[in-house]
């Protein structure tokens, strides 16, 4: 189950990574960034299930820091 959402956020970040380049559209750098960091969480959680636990929590806090940011930045205004 984790592996199917992980290939679906991965997919959906490089389509709207993609797209961002092709267009030149500089709004989808937040919901990349949001994307990149579910992806990463997801990462770590499977990596903690599978008793790596060093390289699980550090996709998991890197997954937490990116969402933190994306969050940030969706509430500045302007």
């Amino acid at each position: 189950m984790l592996k199917i959402l992980y290939i679906g956020f991965s997919v959906l970040t490089g389509l709207l990574a993609g797209y961002s380049l092709i267009s030149g559209a500089t709004w989808t750098a937040p919901y990349i960034v949001l994307l990149l960091g579910i992806a990463l969480l997801l990462t770590g959680i499977d990596e903690r299930m599978k008793d790596k636990k060093g390289l699980g929590n550090i996709s998991i806090f890197a997954g937490l820091f990116s969402i933190v940011i994306a969050i940030s930045i969706f509430m500045t205004p302007g």
